[in-house]
């Protein structure tokens, strides 16, 4: 068995006006990796600021952030790995959620960095990474 297990599921739905589903699908995915944390973090500056990685993971085939500030935007920059540079992947509004997750072992598709921007001081946000 692996170190960590790492397990997403997500429920997407579409409701018409009378609360019944229009879409309703389940979505999982698994991963048997090494790792992960959980962080509840906070960009003190409105300027880029990089999001450490815990030690023992390097490459973060795991990806959950939400914003959870109540008026920041925030917005997110991450390396790819096999990239030369970052990537807008998104900008987050308040509650906004954005994931990456890899069910597929192997580096090709993981994230080697993370950056959050802020457009205000002290904008917090809640991040999973695993590996």
């Amino acid at each position: 068995m692996s170190a960590s297990q790492n397990n997403l599921s997500l429920i997407v739905n579409q409701q018409d006006t009378s609360g019944v589903n229009i879409i309703n699908r389940s979505y999982t995915a698994t991963y048997a990796g090494t790792g992960a944390v959980l962080i509840n973090g906070i960009l003190t500056t409105t300027g880029a600021t990089a999001i450490s990685f815990p030690p023992n993971l390097t490459n973060a085939m795991q990806v959950l952030i939400k914003n959870t500030h109540a008026t920041a935007n925030i917005r997110i920059d991450w390396t790819p790995t096999l990239a030369t540079g970052s990537i807008i992947a998104g900008r987050l509004t308040p509650g906004s959620v954005l994931a990456l997750w890899q069910a597929v072992s192997g580096s090709s598709g993981a994230i080697t960095a993370l950056t959050g921007t802020a457009d205000v001081a002290n904008a917090t946000y809640e991040l999973f990474l695993g590996g």
